[in-house]
């Protein structure tokens, strides 16, 4: 896994594809409005575009925007595609001018259960080329709302991942964005997993993915199947989709402190081997706690050295302490 390790006093958060229900209603950039339920094609920036959900509630005798997609499926030569956006990537806003025109975009209610949503926008779809899902990841694991999932709960989404693939096509794929989703053996796993319940052909990222000036790219390493979709190429995209945490009083916060400047030390990895990131981390009075990642998204923090922490009995010197860095690695192997 690749972890993620701040020094500052502020926190911050196989084949090779070549880059190329009440509905919430958000608005995530001037132009356009999105909606979780209710699928919604960019314009051009002159155009301005909304949702009237009451509308779409009450009338029975027009399509919906998604009902209207899936009949034009299969009625033309072009390739019918649907971006799935996870609002809580990095400057959303930037990523969403970036999608090409005509783009059937849908972005998720971080509230809520990202997996099922999808299914529900999906339902009575068919012939789907691809899916695409803009999110933040780690090895062998993708957010999606409220979710994080990976191997070890693709069980328990199983009715939402097979209907999911069920609205592609025999040989459509499903493109995971999403900085090393697919990484080493774990990341793979989690691919052909995936790829056996949807019936679909997956592709995901073993590095960072965004912004080349970051260190990013949009190539998709690694996949389980012949993929057959150009990979999204979002050139003014600004930023990585990794995780990122924030320290806070709030109960909410995955790093608890007085303020996010108190933190001295904070070392982010998959400690306990859940599949879900951990954070340990140390504020301004010396106490070093661990921050367990649950399945919902929210974290359990223990003392460090206390028992319910993979540190529990370690003597964990003051990063104060001159010459003192902590480091977070597979080191043996």
């Amino acid at each position: 896994m690749k972890f993620i390790e701040r020094f500052s006093r502020k926190p911050v958060q196989s084949q090779s594809i070549d880059a190329s229900q009440a509905p919430l209603l958000m608005a995530l950039e001037p132009r356009i409005m999105f909606d979780a339920s209710v699928g919604v094609v960019a314009q051009d920036a002159a155009a301005q575009t909304t949702v009237d959900a009451a509308k779409d509630s009450t009338s029975s005798n027009e399509a919906s925007p998604a009902q209207a997609a899936a009949a034009d499926t299969g009625q033309s030569g072009q390739r019918h595609e649907v971006v799935f956006v996870d609002s809580q990537v990095s400057n959303a806003g930037k990523l969403l001018e970036g999608l090409p025109a005509n783009t059937e975009i849908v972005v998720l209610d971080p509230n809520k259960d990202g997996l099922q949503q999808m299914a529900d926008y999906l339902k009575g779809r068919e012939g789907l080329d691809a899916i695409h899902l803009l999110s933040h990841g780690a090895d062998g694991t993708v957010q999606m709302g409220n979710v994080w999932l990976a191997s070890n709960n693709l069980a328990e989404h199983r009715a939402a991942l097979e209907s999911i693939g069920a609205a592609l096509k025999a040989d459509g794929d499903l493109m995971l964005y999403g900085c090393d989703v697919g990484q080493g053996e774990k990341g793979q796993a989690f691919l052909n997993q995936l790829a056996s319940i949807t019936g679909a052909d997956v592709a995901a990222s073993v590095d960072d993915t965004g912004a080349a000036a970051l260190g990013g790219n949009w190539t998709l390493e690694r996949s389980s199947g012949s993929i057959e979709t150009s990979a999204l190429n979002l050139t003014t995209y600004d930023s990585l989709m990794a995780v990122t945490f924030t320290g806070g009083q709030e109960p909410s916060s995955p790093v608890l402190g007085p303020t996010a400047a108190s933190l001295m030390r904070m070392v982010v990895g998959d400690f306990n081997n859940d599949g879900r990131d951990d954070i340990l981390y140390q504020d301004n009075t010396n106490v070093w706690r661990f921050a367990a990642g649950q399945a919902d998204g929210t974290f359990l923090t223990f003392l460090a050295d206390q028992a319910g922490s993979p540190f529990s009995g370690m003597s964990l010197p003051s990063a104060a302490t001159n010459g003192v860095n902590y480091h977070a690695a597979d080191f043996d192997g």
